[in-house]
Parts: C-alpha cells; sequence; structure tokens
C-alpha cells in the first residue's frame, strides 16, 4: 500500500493518494505509529493540493512528529 501511495504522489495523483488514505483510515494496522504518521503525512499532502486548504494540511502534517517525539523523546527532520 505504502509504495502505491508514493507512486502516486511521484506522479501527482493526488485523488488516488486520497482514495487509498480513506480506505486504510480504519484499518488497525494504521492507528498507531510509523504507519499512523504515513496515512497523516499523506493526508496534508491531499489537502494541500487537492483543496488548496494550507491551514488544515499544515495541522495534518504536524501531527505525525508528535509520532516521532513520543517514539524518541526528540524530534528528528
Amino acid at each position: 500500500m505504502k509504495s502505491v501511495v508514493r507512486k502516486a504522489i511521484r506522479e501527482r495523483d493526488y485523488h488516488t493518494v486520497e482514495e487509498i488514505v480513506k480506505a486504510e483510515d480504519n484499518n488497525p494496522l494504521f492507528q498507531e505509529g510509523e504507519n499512523k504518521q504515513f496515512l497523516l503525512w499523506h493526508q496534508g499532502i491531499v489537502h494541500f493540493h487537492l483543496y488548496q486548504d494550507g491551514a488544515t494540511a499544515l495541522e495534518l502534517l504536524h501531527e505525525p512528529w508528535w509520532f516521532i517525539h513520543e517514539k524518541t523523546g526528540h524530534f528528528t527532520p
């Protein structure tokens, strides 16, 4: 799934990314950790490119940093 999303991003096919992210949003495997981070990050990308909603995009892009912080105790670029 992640490779398909990454390919769609490279091809700027944000509608496909949105469909995949919505389909996986309730998947138990994507409810925490790096998988949840992946979904949130790509939701932000979709909001920015499809809806020109920078505020929501930034919120969604910022949230995954907390997963990194909780896991490591510090932020990483």
